[in-house]
């Protein structure tokens, strides 16, 4: 949870495999308890737009990430972005 300079609390959820099934059935439903929905998805763009629409329509934010986790460069391009600075150690 974030609080603002105003005092709001923002939360924000990261949903793996979001755009389908229970990931998207969970994403849909924090959305209607006012939290932000980041989400992956493999290759369906258009339920990931879906979705992103539908949380949208909820009043919340959403981002969706195209990402096939069985690829482990993929998963760690998404959590580390700038790989030089990330340590797993």
């Amino acid at each position: 949870m974030v609080k603002t300079r105003s005092g709001e609390n923002y939360k924000t959820t990261i949903i793996t495999g979001g755009s389908r099934g229970l990931g998207r059935n969970t994403a849909v439903n924090l959305s209607r308890r006012d939290v932000d929905v980041m989400f992956t998805y493999h290759s369906n763009l258009a339920e990931a737009q879906s979705l992103d629409r539908e949380a949208e329509a909820n009043g919340r934010k959403a981002a969706a990430f195209q990402l096939d986790s069985g690829i482990s460069a993929c998963s760690m391009a998404l959590w580390f972005p700038h790989p030089e600075t990330a340590s797993l150690n």
